[in-house]
């Protein structure tokens, strides 16, 4: 197996930024995401799935890594982060807005997605948002997208 390392040490400083940018970010998930790819879920302010959306963090097969593990007892308890990350099992797009992980499940996610963040910033802000803008100008939220397409790292590390 090629050293996993460079790329690891890329989902996280990736999820790092959508953690700390002072704009939200946007996942939208229609597929699997496992992995770094359910960190990186895991990391955006919010998250849109479509009925096919599903999630995993123990993986790649065989190798028994927990990636991202460390976002997920913030999101949906202690309790249900030990059942999926000592399990490895799927986590279904229903089962993940039951749980909090995901905030809508829609048969169309993409145009929800960019609705939100379409809306000026004082509007998209609610009680639950870790980030003020302190009198800036938004930043342009990020989207990134799971099911057979690429989640885009090099587009959110460069603001895209």
């Amino acid at each position: 197996m090629p050293n996993a390392r460079p790329v690891s040490d890329l989902v996280y400083d990736c999820c790092e930024t959508i953690i700390t940018r002072p704009g939200p970010v946007i996942a939208v998930l229609t597929g699997p995401a496992v992995g770094g790819g359910a960190q990186l879920a895991a990391a955006s302010d919010l998250r849109i799935a479509g009925p096919g959306a599903r999630l995993r963090w123990t993986g790649p097969p065989g190798l028994d890594l927990a990636v991202g593990a460390w976002l997920l007892p913030d999101l949906v308890g202690r309790a249900a982060a030990m059942d999926l990350v000592l399990t490895g099992r799927w986590l279904e797009a229903a089962e993940a807005l039951a749980l909090g992980l995901v905030n809508r499940v829609c048969d169309d996610p993409e145009p929800v997605a960019a609705r939100i963040a379409g809306r000026p910033a004082g509007r998209a802000q609610g009680p639950g948002s870790r980030r003020g803008n302190g009198g800036r100008r938004a930043a342009r939220p990020l989207a990134g997208r799971t099911g057979g397409q690429p989640f885009g790292l090099g587009r959110v590390l460069a603001g895209k």
